[in-house]
């Protein structure tokens, strides 16, 4: 291991923009170069003629990309084609981090020689059917080790997918403290102004997946009951997804005080800026879009589930800011909406609960999920596997 690089194919369904795929850049640059090769695939990279955003960050932070290009794992061509990709590469480690690409990364990396494979687990994923787990499961046989975003994640993978508890450990997410900081005032006055805001009002901001997941939908409704209610807040969504559509015909034909910004480039500045982070989320693994907020230093209300709990565990700043959980699919009823309303307008109307919140939220992220902690666990798990180690009994 000390006389050469470790070569690790990280595999990806296609260069979307999401968690799981932000995390393997993250991963991607923090590999130590003098040891590691690192490349990332798209096993279902859909064909266009403009290069997906995400692919174009990667190739603008140096790391090697390559894609194949099918809808699926369905016919012999397609395992063929991803076999094919697999064997070329000479790889010591794959490593699967979506759903449907990771399983078959286990399985053809097995075929293609490839001795070590592994896959992240980055949500609960309670939608599974009783094939889908017996497939994973099926394969406790070929994988190294199942890396878990948080503990709720790892013991589902456990009790759903039923994976054997001693290959399961939880590597939880990590967050770049330089690229998300607090700001000058100055800088955030600037990036307000960017935006249009408009400085006689508080800024709340969402940034994630415009998807049933993430229920933008009623952040919408928060905000516009705030403003019912007689708070002077403007709320502003960050993202991208298949609800954009949606909101976009529900913010103009509501009542006003919300803004569409779509995928920003800047989020890191929009957060350092705001007045408010708010998640709705009804389910997570561990939120980069709650952590990377805290790392930025901006307050936050967020849903209590297992997931964001374990983020505010032991500090009763945190766990001050965390409403009921929204439900798992429907619409969020308008008495919780309500009561997410009083949080909010409780927070906002406190600057001294803000304040705490602010440093809190930082030195949680700072001290226990850094980018370079996240790195060195993934590192040393890999490293105990090329040396014929279980680095799963080590954690």
């Amino acid at each position: 291991m000390a006389d050469r690089r470790i070569r690790i194919c990280y595999v990806l369904n296609h260069f979307g923009i999401g968690g799981a795929e932000a995390v393997v850049l993250d991963l991607a640059r923090g590999h130590d170069a003098s040891r590691y090769d690192v490349e990332v695939l798209g096993a279902l990279e859909p064909r266009s003629d403009e290069e997906p955003e995400m692919r174009r960050r990667f190739r603008e932070a140096g790391i090697t990309t390559r894609v194949i290009y099918q809808n699926h794992f369905r016919s012999p061509l397609a395992l063929w084609r991803f076999y094919r990709q697999l064997k070329r590469g000479s790889y010591d480690v794959v490593h699967g981090h979506n759903r449907g690409s990771d399983y078959w990364a286990v399985r053809v990396g097995a075929w293609a020689g490839i001795p070590h494979r592994f896959w992240t687990r980055h949500l609960v994923y309670r939608d599974m059917s009783p094939r889908q787990i017996r497939r994973y499961s099926s394969q406790s046989g070929n994988i190294d080790c199942v890396m878990a975003v948080s503990e709720t994640v790892r013991q589902a993978s456990i009790e759903i997918e039923r994976m054997p508890e001693q290959k399961v450990v939880t590597v939880v997410n990590g967050i770049d403290l330089q690229k998300f900081r607090p700001r000058s005032g100055q800088e955030n006055r600037a990036k307000r102004a960017e935006i249009g805001h408009d400085e006689e009002q508080l800024m709340l901001l969402f940034v994630g997946r415009f998807s049933d997941q993430k229920a933008p939908e009623s952040f919408l409704e928060l905000v516009w009951k705030l403003r019912e209610q007689g708070q002077a807040v403007h709320g502003y969504l960050c993202g991208r997804g298949p609800l954009e559509d949606q909101l976009r015909s529900r913010v103009e034909a509501g009542p006003g005080g919300v803004t569409i910004l779509g995928l920003r480039s800047d989020v890191p500045g929009l957060l350092a800026a705001c007045d408010l982070f708010v998640s709705t989320s009804r389910n997570e693994g561990l939120p980069l879009n709650v952590m990377e907020a805290m790392a930025a230093g901006a307050p936050f209300v967020a849903p209590g589930i297992p997931q964001i709990r374990e983020l505010a565990d032991g500090d009763d700043a945190l766990a001050g800011q965390l409403t009921s959980p929204p439900p798992l699919e429907g619409e969020v009823p308008s008495r919780q909406i309500e009561e997410w309303a009083v949080l909010t307008a409780a927070s906002l109307s406190d600057p001294e609960r803000l304040a705490r919140v602010r440093r809190a939220g930082r030195e949680r992220i700072a001290e226990q999920f850094s980018l370079e902690r996240m790195v060195r666990e993934y590192e040393r798990l890999f490293e105990a596997a090329v040396a014929g180690r279980n680095g799963a009994d080590e954690i």
